[in-house]
């Protein structure tokens, strides 16, 4: 079973919005992120949440739609080698699809670039006008490779050291390495190290130094 570290997910229109508000969506969608390399068919995740193969179908053709899951026809099934054919047989007795996190190919920034207005899947979502004007302020500014040298050296030692020495303590938490077979890299390993320069920054603005500097820029009282 794959690990989750980021237990919400962006939201950039009222579409998705509408549809992750449905209790059957996001049920059916957490099944198959935590299923991980193993995936599900239509028929596990209804048997998983007692629900009706309808309402997950109805869920999947959603999610999938929106890019959230894939399915992987049968015919490519034995690429993934961890099933059998009798194992994902449906209910009539064929074989079905089996549905998987979608892969993040490209980051945010790589999208843009391309000119495609929407993040890909699973990334931090900025307004327009915030990415155009204030992000590009914030990469050409003196210092900041400087900061993101920083970061990345911090990440690092904390994966390379800190980790390993604290590893029995924590390793019921730590990431699979198992690579998926869409992306070549472990959807695991990408969200853990998301999830600590994400924790790192919220230290940053929940600090008394921050707090101070909302006041002197008059944001607060």
């Amino acid at each position: 079973m794959r690990q989750v570290y980021l237990t919400h997910l962006p939201v950039n229109s009222d579409k998705i919005a509408r549809m992750l508000e449905k209790e059957s969506s996001w049920a059916v969608l957490q099944t198959i992120r935590k299923s991980g390399l193993d995936g599900r068919t239509v028929k596990e995740i209804a048997d998983e949440l007692n629900e009706s193969v309808s309402t997950v179908y109805g869920a999947i053709s959603a999610l999938e739609r929106e890019g959230y899951i894939k399915g992987v026809k049968p015919t490519k099934l034995k690429l993934w080698g961890r099933h059998t054919k009798k194992q994902d047989e449906d209910r009539k007795g064929k074989v079905a699809k089996r549905y998987f996190e979608a892969c993040e190919l490209r980051t945010g920034g790589a999208h843009r670039n391309e000119g495609e207005p929407e993040n890909p899947w699973g990334d931090v979502i900025f307004s327009n006008q915030f990415y155009d004007k204030v992000g590009n302020l914030i990469q050409n500014t003196e210092n900041f490779k400087k900061l993101q040298e920083a970061l990345i050296q911090f990440v690092s030692g904390f994966c390379k050291e800190k980790i390993p020495a604290e590893s029995e303590k924590i390793k019921d938490v730590l990431p699979s390495a198992e690579k998926c077979h869409g992306c070549e890299k472990s959807h695991e390993g990408h969200e853990f190290v998301k999830a600590i320069l994400l924790y790192t920054a919220t230290q940053v603005i929940d600090s008394e130094e921050i707090k101070g500097l909302m006041k002197e820029l008059g944001y607060t009282n």
